[in-house]
């Protein structure tokens, strides 16, 4: 058996045409918001967890599973994530799932308040991209 000792992968962050999430977000604030975590990547500072706990805001080194070498935007308003596993313990652990196409989706994770009806307000803040089992989230999309 060959191991695989990193991984890239690609996947959609963010579709303003999926209606299939908790939380709506107006397409200003991701496109403010991705913006900003570009000039993260560009710093090689772009590190995403793997099926982290719901909560869980704080990027601890030690629990980054891959890092985000690119963000890109399409003319629909798309983001797509670009990333490659790390050779650590949870990197291993997601490039395993990864070579045994296990379906997994990129998600935001970040902090901000939202209102009645689940829209996002202006306050919202872009913490990670993390990536998560198909299905254990909801995909994002916007208004």
């Amino acid at each position: 058996m060959i191991e695989a000792e990193r991984v890239n992968f690609q996947g959609v962050v963010f579709d303003p045409n999926n209606r299939n999430s908790r939380y709506i977000y107006s397409q200003e604030i991701i496109d403010r918001e991705l913006s900003k975590y570009v000039e993260r990547i560009k710093d090689g500072e772009a590190f995403g967890r793997f099926n982290l706990p719901a909560g869980e805001l704080e990027i601890n080194p030690l629990n980054c599973a891959f890092e985000v070498t690119n963000l890109i935007r399409n003319k629909n308003g798309s983001w797509i994530v670009e990333g490659e596993t790390l050779k650590n313990f949870y990197g291993k652990m997601l490039c395993s799932m990864l070579v045994d196409r296990v379906r997994m989706k990129p998600t935001l994770t970040g902090t901000g308040n939202v209102d009645e009806n689940n829209v996002v307000k202006d306050d919202f803040s872009l913490i990670a991209i993390d990536i998560t089992l198909e299905g254990t989230k909801e995909t994002n999309y916007a208004v």
